[in-house]
């Protein structure tokens, strides 16, 4: 499922421009965020995960933990966004 890392924890209104990759037990994500309410790349922010060593469902809970802490320090404590977003895992 290509929206279950880096956008899977986001507000709905959240808007993720990315890429995943997979290799071997190597995972990443790459993308562009652009938080609820942003206008343009006002508030936009660029994130990259790469998890490597572990199994996949392991390594995408760690890209969503990730993504989940830095929409946070980005965006302020607000709304929880966790879980806003379906998830085929």
């Amino acid at each position: 499922d290509f929206e279950d890392r880096l956008p899977q924890p986001l507000p709905p209104d959240a808007r993720v421009s990315h890429k995943i990759g997979s290799y071997g037990t190597t995972f990443s994500d790459a993308g562009l965020i652009f938080p609820e309410g942003s206008r343009g790349l006002t508030g936009a922010y660029f994130m990259v995960v790469m998890v490597s060593g572990t199994g996949e469902s392991t390594a995408r809970a760690a890209m969503r933990e990730m993504s989940f802490a830095t929409y946070r320090s980005m965006t302020g404590p607000g709304e929880k966004a966790e879980n806003k977003r379906t998830s085929g895992s």
